[in-house]
């Protein structure tokens, strides 16, 4: 239920909601922050032209390239071939979450398409319930058009095009005419499914948390087999969203889901793609190669304690596809959006030629528990999944090969999953696969590069901080499962498995289908060979999945088997050892965490998760070929030994810190000898203010719960050592020597070490630069646009807050002038003794330099002179900066900003892991009180594994490549007819399209046959046994047996005859379809 309350009666209800024990719990209705995955496929490099046969042409980006239109995804993926064998969607109900769909009554390419049913959920006729609306919503008129969920937007006819639409195209294919004669319309992947409309956007591509809900809800109702969701968004936190889409699949609703358009960025996946239990699926252009704008993982749902899954699961096609539009005509798009609806299409596929084959089964006399398929969301990843290619291997030309020249793919295991969807390959697996568990990725080979990045690009030594790879577990066997014993580690000790240590979590559960096994691999410690070793180290891990099968309650296990390969080198030295700080940062959607980049005004949110494999990955690439280690703490700053590090990173930290860890960050760098380098951000109290915005849609106003950082917080980390940041905000471009660095949207230094730290003996130099005073003209803005809206609330007598938008214009002045401010925004420390056993110290107002977020020139260098500075031994810099550095004295430090205060009104208490969560505190003096923060969290202790070694021989050769599935032995087919019929009109289904494979009525000829087998083996075996008892004992024998057997299949025909009539039935009749009698089992069927 959606409630519309003031203030200050929302707290009240919410609270006595909350405290009902049937309510699990109460959140606001939000306004749908997600969005259409369609992209303006464009190639924005500079023009390299080029002749090619007299004609000048530009060779195209990677990731860009346009699919032919004689060469669409359909044609690409040979599904004319499932075509001419019947499979073509019959009986598969498929919905469309999307904008409607235009009306069918007079567009060609949907004149056959089996719409069954259409409901829009972006509105609700005032006065009557919900419930009496949708009913309303569902009615048609008398010509069987539904007046409802009429599509003005084109993006949900589109995607309805892609997956069923139908016309003259599809039989000219089986006439064997030429594609490229039919570039429009396109035929649909699957052209006989049944197409369920829902309305979830409107047309300005607007929506509602509860629009979904309530749809979602409708959609279980109807028995969905597949849900098409070309949608995506940052949001994974929306916790009712989240857990209806769980219930979808716990219900057996298999959901496809685009992976985003915000490459090539990392850690851009998009919900709710990246859900364990829904089918994500990212794009590849026409030469098979990853799509420029396609997401990448990994996911950042176990941010900042663990490490992200494997996301996208597959990819298809996605650059320039054919489909249908609104004016009956065709129109191209690209997009994930258009891949997922690929992906679905073939989905239905799937599902109707395993039901086929599960027809098929029971009618040659099988038991069904010994020899069915499993269809469920599963079975359908498992085979997509374990068919797909690695893009490597990928040869397709989707356009003309003479002008696209093809490169191999590159990209690794977060770009492109498990590969290119390999139709044929699924088909094949999915009629013959058998109920099990596997495993996402099913292999780990850490020393294949560059499929395996990031695993692959760094090696494992002694005393590093765990490597973690969480593997998404699937289970076909049923919707709950269970790993009741741990994973057990078996080491090759013959090929140095003992080596590595491997430690598991793992989820004891698995619902719905899936579940997680984290698997956290380091060197074992203490022995000298583990310090000093060099090459690779293998072994295995075993462990169980267990499920109560749907049928007869027995419970099944599979067995599964992971390999693991991994490089190992000695421990490097320390000065070559970073340390990058994860557990302090955080981000969107666990709160308002503004940009880092204040003139960006279209990237509102910080929600990349700034990590070194997502939006930090170019930097920790660069750090990997200037040979450094790069390692990540997911904990607090008690839970690393200083003495095997040479420098912690601090980027750009928004969390508090422990009182225990300001205390130890000073001893490690005061006395075990850790330099600490620091990238800030911006931070101003008015700015912050001036980002808060009323929702007008939510009735809720959006405030920051920080600045760009925490500089508050990280003050008070920097006190001991005597660094203060400032207040102030600056913008603009740095100069040192030649080199230009960015300062984007950064702080100054208010106080700077001149010479001791402590007792240690040293010298502080700040480096000053000409710069804009960006918050000033932030300040100077908001005040006029608040200004502005008192004077509107004053003229209207309103009550309501004002609708404050985001205060970024397009004009800011970002280049300074002679009368700009030149604040030091640069300081570095470090002690005059040498050996010293302290470290040195380098502090830095911006980090956006470092990001690969949207910029065109990067810091790089900067990090480098930095890293040299704290690692060498005479803390060396290089000379254009050393010759820019001035003493840092008080003349030369930011006397114009001021001290950065916590504000009043920040809720950041109720998202950090530091800060009680359960009451806020006022600060006194600047200052947190000690009751504020949280018991200092624990370090991550793991339980030692179970080890049992084994040894290489011919019989377990470890493979590392994809894992094959179990299969059935191939089964006999009845003949097919060629093609698919299209023998009905919109809304009407025919027995022949369900089951394409038989006969429209049931053939009682085996029947007959099986009868007068049955009887004529009865009356011989009586005549032997009178005359020949004693001498013809082993044909008395065979005619019992054959008797026997020939009964026993009469008997079971005839009860799946039963069925089958029971299924014609409900074809015929919509009360009897929707009890859904085919998911029955055939022999319960006839009792």
């Amino acid at each position: 239920m959606v409630f519309n309350l003031t203030d200050g009666t929302a707290s009240l209800l919410v609270s006595g909601l909350e405290s009902q024990a049937k309510i699990k719990y109460v959140t606001r209705q939000k306004i749908f922050k997600r969005k259409l995955s369609e992209f303006p496929l464009c190639d924005t490099r500079p023009d390299r032209k080029l002749k090619l046969f007299g004609k000048l042409w530009r060779p195209p980006s990677p990731g860009t390239v346009p699919l032919d239109r004689s060469k669409q995804p359909w044609k690409l993926l040979h599904v004319e071939k499932a075509w001419s064998q019947g499979h073509c969607g019959a009986g598969v109900r498929v919905g469309i979450f999307d904008t409607g769909l235009v009306s069918t009554s007079g567009h060609p390419h949907f004149a056959r398409t089996v719409v069954r049913e259409r409901t829009d959920w972006t509105r609700t006729p005032d006065g009557l319930s919900a419930e009496d609306s949708m009913e309303i919503l569902r009615q048609h008129d008398a010509s069987g058009q539904s007046e409802e969920a009429v599509d003005g937007h084109g993006h949900g006819t589109f995607v309805a095009g892609v997956i069923a639409g139908t016309d003259v195209s599809l039989e000219a294919i089986f006439a064997g005419e030429e594609t490229e004669t039919l570039a429009c319309p396109q035929p649909g992947i699957a052209p006989l499914a049944e197409l369920y409309i829902f309305r979830v956007f409107t047309d300005t591509q607007v929506s509602y948390t509860s629009w979904f809900l309530d749809a979602f809800n409708y959609a279980i109702t109807r028995k969905l087999h597949v849900i098409n969701l070309s949608i995506g968004g940052p949001d994974f936190l929306d916790q009712p969203f989240v857990d209806k889409v769980w219930e979808l699949s716990s219900n057996g609703i298999l959901l496809v889901s685009a992976i985003g358009n915000d490459g090539p960025l990392f850690g851009t996946l998009n919900n709710p793609a990246d859900q364990m239990d829904v089918l994500g699926v990212g794009g590849v252009d026409a030469t098979g190669r990853i799509a420029r704008f396609s997401s990448r993982g990994m996911t950042s749902w176990a941010l900042p304690f663990g490490y992200g899954q494997v996301k996208p699961d597959v990819v298809t096609f996605s650059t320039g596809v054919i489909s249908s539009g609104l004016d009956q005509k065709c129109r191209v798009l690209s997009g994930t959006s258009v891949a997922s609806p690929v992906v679905t299409g073939i989905v239905a596929l799937l599902i109707s030629a395993a039901t086929e084959h599960n027809l098929q089964v029971t009618a040659n006399g099988t038991l069904l528990s010994d020899s069915t398929v499993p269809i469920n969301p599963a079975s359908i990843k498992q085979a997509l999944i374990g068919a797909a290619v690695p893009l490597s291997n990928v040869q397709v030309f989707g356009t003309k090969s003479v002008r696209w020249p093809q490169t191999t793919d590159t990209s690794g295991i977060f770009e492109q999953g498990a590969g290119l969807v390999d139709f044929t390959e699924s088909l094949r697996i999915m009629e013959r696969m058998k109920p099990q568990a596997t495993l996402i990725p099913s292999y780990l080979d850490l020393t294949q590069c560059p499929y395996m990045w990031p695993y692959c690009s760094q090696p494992l030594y002694a005393t590093m901080q765990p490597v973690v790879v969480n593997v998404t577990v699937l289970n076909s066997l049923a919707v709950v499962g269970s790993i009741d014993e741990p994973p057990i580690y078996h080491p090759y000790m013959d090929r140095n498995g003992d080596l590595l240590r491997v430690r598991f979590t793992y989820s004891r559960r698995l619902w719905p289908w899936v579940g997680f096994l984290a698997i956290h691999l380091d060197v074992q410690p203490g022995a000298t060979r583990s310090a000093q070793f060099s090459g690779v180290a293998e072994g295995f891990i075993t462990l169980t999945v267990r499920s109560q099968m749907e049928f007869g309650g027995r419970t099944a296990e599979s067995h599964l088997v992971l390999p693991i390969r991994a490089n190992i080198v000695p421990t490097p030295d320390r000065s070559r050892r970073i340390l990058f700080d994860q557990f302090h940062s955080l981000r969107y959607p666990s709160a308002y965490i503004p940009r880092d980049d204040l003139t960006r005004k279209n990237e509102p949110l910080d929600w990349l998760g700034d990590h070194i494999h997502t939006n930090y990955r170019d930097l920790y690439l660069h750090l990997r070929k200037s040979n450094y280690y790069v390692e990540v703490l997911t904990g607090p700053f008690t839970c690393f030994s200083a003495t095997n590090y040479g420098s912690l990173l601090l980027v750009d930290p928004e969390e508090e810190f422990f009182p225990e860890e300001i205390e130890k960050l000073f001893a490690d760098v005061t006395f075990y000898g850790l330099s600490l380098i620091v990238f800030a951000e911006w931070y101003n109290t008015t700015v912050i203010d001036s980002l808060r915005f009323f929702d007008t849609n939510t009735r809720r106003l959006w405030i920051p719960e920080t600045g760009g950082a925490n500089l508050p917080a990280l003050n008070d980390l920097l006190r001991p050592f005597g660094v203060q940041l400032g207040d102030s905000v600056y913008a603009g471009d740095i100069k040192i020597g030649r080199r230009k660095v960015p300062f984007s949207s950064g702080t100054s230094l208010l106080k700077f070490p001149q010479q001791n730290i402590s007792s240690l003996i040293g010298h502080g130099s700040v480096l000053r630069a000409r710069l804009v005073d960006l918050g000033d003209q932030f300040i100077r803005q908001y005040r006029k646009s608040t200004a502005f809206a008192n004077e509107r609330l004053n003229k209207d007598n309103m009550d309501t807050d004002p609708d404050i938008k985001q205060n970024s214009p397009a004009d800011w002045r970002l280049t300074p002038g002679a009368d700009d401010p030149s604040p030091p925004i640069l300081g570095i420390w470090t002690p005059l003794v040498v050996p010293s056993p302290g470290g040195r110290l380098a502090v830095f107002g911006d980090s956006d330099c470092l990001s690969s977020t949207h910029i065109t020139t990067n810091c790089f260098w900067l990090a480098d002179a930095l890293l040299q500075f704290t690692t060498s031994r005479l803390g060396r810099i290089p000379r254009p900066l050393a010759e820019q550095m001035v003493q840092a004295t008080a003349t030369n430090l930011d006397s114009n900003a001021r001290v950065p205060l916590r504000p009043e009104n920040s809720s950041l208490y109720r998202i950090s892991n530091v800060l009680r969560n359960d009451k806020k505190f006022f600060t006194m003096d600047g200052l947190l009180p000690s009751e504020a923060y949280q018991k200092l969290r624990d370090c991550p202790e793991l339980n030692e594994s179970i080890v049992i070694p084994a040894t290489t021989n011919s019989s377990n050769v470890p493979v590392y490549g994809p894992q094959p599935l179990k299969l059935y032995p191939p089964l006999q087919k009845f003949t097919f007819k060629r093609g698919c019929s299209f023998h009905h009109k919109e809304g009407e289904t025919s027995s022949k399209q369900y089951f394409p494979h038989f006969p429209s009525r049931p053939d009682l000829g085996f029947l007959w046959f099986d009868s007068f087998i049955v009887y004529t083996l009865i009356v011989l075996f009586i005549l032997l046994l009178y005359k020949h008892v004693f001498h013809f004992r082993g044909l008395i024998l065979w005619c019992l047996n054959a008797t026997a057997r020939s009964y026993a299949r009469l008997r079971y025909r005839l009860r799946f005859y039963f069925f089958r009539l029971i299924a014609q039935e409900q074809d015929a009749n919509p009360i009897l379809r929707d009890l859904n009698l085919r998911n029955l089992h055939p022999l319960s069927a006839s009792h």
